[in-house]
Formats: structure tokens, sequence, C-alpha cells
């Protein structure tokens, strides 16, 4: 009888980064870029990001898409995007979590693994518990269990919020205030053990780490 042939495996992602590099460099056209980055979030989370990007200078290294709404559209944007500017380095989503959509972010989550190639290293979720309105929220002051009510959310935000300006030039100047207020809601999730995102009562908005892993690429790229 003839033994089954054994399973394929992927490298560990460590020799993968190893085989491939990291390297930002162009000069050897054999090589195809591996430093972009897919950004996938819904308005108003799309706009904001896009003029973040701008304001960073590196709108050519992250191509952003919006999240369509049919049932395998997050999965369809990735597979077009990847065929026309990929390989993806880096794939970050920005999701809105309200509580009533866990099969989809879940079936998000697997679908997107499964499509990415091993010369993507990084695959990440952020979420926005109860909606992104949370992250705006927080560059003009902290937020509680209170803002897992949408409503009591929107008016606070609208309050805040009186320019016809966008979204990012009206809070860019308290972007290290609500990163620092994202990253405390963090902790103390942490340290009540609260790792379910859906978990009722528990607002959170992780996009400090999406923040602050743009701005150290920008350095990197804008000082080459």
């Amino acid at each position: 009888m003839t033994a089954p042939a054994p399973i394929r495996r992927h490298p560990p992602l460590t020799q993968v980064r190893d085989r491939t590099g990291l390297s930002l460099e162009r000069n050897n056209p054999k090589r195809p870029p591996r430093d972009r980055m897919l950004l996938l979030a819904s308005e108003p989370a799309l706009s904001y990001l896009q003029d973040f990007l701008a304001h960073l200078k590196i709108t050519e290294r992250v191509v952003s898409a919006a999240i369509p709404h049919e049932k395998d559209g997050i999965l369809a944007i990735y597979q077009e995007r990847s065929k026309n500017a990929g390989p993806f380095r880096r794939v970050y989503c920005v999701l809105e979590w309200d509580g009533q959509q866990e099969t989809l972010m879940r079936q998000t989550w697997y679908a997107l693994q499964e499509a990415m190639t091993i010369e993507t290293t990084g695959l990440r979720l952020i979420c926005c518990r109860p909606s992104f309105d949370l992250w705006i929220l927080l560059h003009f002051e902290e937020a509680g269990a209170e803002a897992d009510d949408v409503t009591w959310l929107k008016n606070r935000v609208e309050h805040h919020l009186a320019s016809p300006a966008t979204l990012f030039d009206q809070t860019k100047a308290y972007l290290e205030v609500a990163i620092q207020r994202s990253m405390k809601m963090a902790r103390e999730r942490q340290l009540k053990d609260i790792d379910d995102a859906l978990l009722p009562g528990s607002p959170g908005v992780y996009l400090h780490e999406l923040m602050t892993f743009l701005r150290k690429q920008a350095s990197k790229i804008n000082n080459r």
C-alpha cells in the first residue's frame, strides 16, 4: 500500500522574512516590491485614513479600498487588489464591531487568512466597538462603558465636530491624545481579561496600533 503524501506546510514567518528580506530598495528588478500594504475600511474611517496617509506622504505605498457590503466582498477586494497592486506585506482591515456581526467578522478573518500567501507577513483586524466614532471621540475626551451606546456616542462626537473640514483636519491636533487614550482602554481590557470584542458593555478601539505603525513606516520611507 502506497504511503500517503506528506502534508505540505508553509514555513514559519521568520523563515519567510529571511528569504524575502525586509529591504525597501528597488535596485533588484527581479524582486517584486514587498513593502506595500493593503488597507481596508468603511466610511467614514476610510476617508479619515486616506487623509492620514496623504499627511504622511505614503499614499503610493499603501493601497486603500472600501469594504463592500457583499458577504464575500472583502475577500474579493483583497484578491483584486493583490492581482493589480500586490503582493502585500501586510493587510489591515478596520471593522466596526457592533455585536451583531460576529459570524461575518469571523468569516472575514478566516477567508483572508486562507487567501493570503506566505509572501504576506501580517494580517490584522482593527476592531472598533461599537463604531469608528469612538476613535474620533477619544481625540476630545475619555470614554467608558457608556460609549457602547451608539446613540450616545454619535451625539458626543457631533458635539465636538462643528467645522465643515474633514474628520482628519478637525482631529489631527489631538492625534497623540487619542492614541494614548486608545492604548489606555486596551490596557484596561487586558487587565480585566476582556479578549472578546463582542462582550456587551466593553467598548474598545485599536486604531492606535495602526496609526503608530503607519507613522513608523512613513519615517522609514521618507528618511531614505
